[in-house]
């Protein structure tokens, strides 16, 4: 028989006649399974995505969109697993490239508009004129970072509105990003902060259904923005404050800015010749077809 256990548990002994005859599933193991879920997954993302762009109809784009939403939010629990994972084994690299920050919030933002719609919840973002427009960095995992703390303001927050607000500082040759997250909803219980941001819970604290996937998605985002040269800091009125006490994260990233000539290029692939490569023939497929269109 074969027995899953919690990463760095140590294995559970038989209670009959002391045989340990488990087959365990170790990091490697859970790890590999991850990476093939989240290339399926990508592959049904990309679909759902080119569905939505040609349908014909309101019920059509619909269906894509649940489809979209559903697989982007397993993909985002797979990627916070590995990401865990590969972060405490000490083999996580960033992939820095150029992108433009504002068009990256406003793209996080798109993602929980619908979510935020249907509570009737105002949107905000505010970015200050001395904000670069393209910086060196990892799109991706800031992109991570941003989508963690606005779904989870979106989740928590029943009227009133969120709000991101972007500033920077000269830091010696490179730019701190400073981000702001707010929202008017109820505050995080303190056993997920605790969890999440020193690592410790209280000896009175009771973690509820959904709590120790909320403390790993949030020590997630803390342990990339620390990888960033940053730092994760919360504000709040607390749960016990009521349902509109609100809660601001505030974290700072270190980047390159880029001169002006080179960040008014535009970031397009269009007119470029495209290598795609992917070990899974579907994703590949839909790949390609991203790129044509």
């Amino acid at each position: 028989m074969g027995e899953f256990r919690e990463l760095g548990a140590p294995p559970k002994g038989d209670a009959g006649d002391g045989h340990r005859n488990l087959v365990h599933v170790d990091a490697d193991v859970l790890a590999d399974l991850g990476h093939q879920l989240r290339n399926q997954l990508n592959a049904v993302v990309g679909a759902a995505g080119l569905l939505s762009t040609g349908a014909e109809t309101s019920e059509e784009r619909e269906l894509a969109a649940i489809v979209e939403a559903g697989a982007e939010q397993v993909a985002r629990i797979i990627d916070e697993w590995l990401d865990s994972a590969t972060i405490e084994s000490g083999e996580f690299e960033l992939a820095l490239h150029p992108f433009d920050v504002r068009s990256m919030v406003e793209s996080c933002l798109g993602f929980v508009s619908e979510a935020a719609g249907a509570k009737s919840l105002d949107i905000s973002f505010n970015a200050a004129p001395g904000v670069p427009k393209v910086v060196i960095g990892d799109s991706r995992r800031l992109e991570q970072i941003l989508l963690t703390l606005l779904h989870s303001a979106v989740d928590r927050t029943n009227r009133g509105g969120i709000g991101v607000e972007l500033s920077s500082d000269d830091r010696g040759g490179l730019v701190a990003l400073q981000f702001k997250i707010r929202d008017t909803g109820r505050g995080v219980p303190a056993r997920i902060l605790r969890g999440a941001l020193d690592g410790v819970t209280g000896p009175y604290d009771k973690l509820e259904p959904g709590d120790r996937l909320a403390v790993l998605s949030l020590r997630t985002t803390k342990q990339l923005i620390e990888l960033m040269d940053g730092e994760l800091r919360v504000e709040q009125g607390g749960v016990e404050a009521g349902p509109d006490a609100g809660t601001t994260f505030g974290f700072t990233i270190l980047a390159e800015a880029l001169p002006g000539a080179v960040a008014t290029t535009l970031l397009t692939l269009e007119g470029m010749r495209v290598l795609v490569i992917a070990a899974d023939p579907t994703e590949k497929r839909v790949l390609a077809l991203q790129v044509e269109q």
